[in-house]
């Protein structure tokens, strides 16, 4: 099993993430879908990932 975490690093808390059988870009998007989803004004802020192919990967 893999998970993707997205974490409010101001607030020091995990604010989107997803679980998968897969390390695959579709789980990557799935947690940040959810905080986009789950937050009411994101036009500030700043994703950074550290090293991963699902993260560098094109979906077609």
């Amino acid at each position: 099993m893999y998970t993707a975490f997205t974490i409010d690093m101001f607030a020091r808390a995990i604010v989107g993430w997803k679980v998968s059988s897969r390390m695959n870009t579709d789980m990557v998007i799935a947690a940040l879908n959810q905080v986009i989803t789950d937050r009411n004004n994101i036009k500030d802020v700043v994703h950074h990932s550290y090293r991963g192919i699902q993260y560098l990967s094109i979906r077609r």
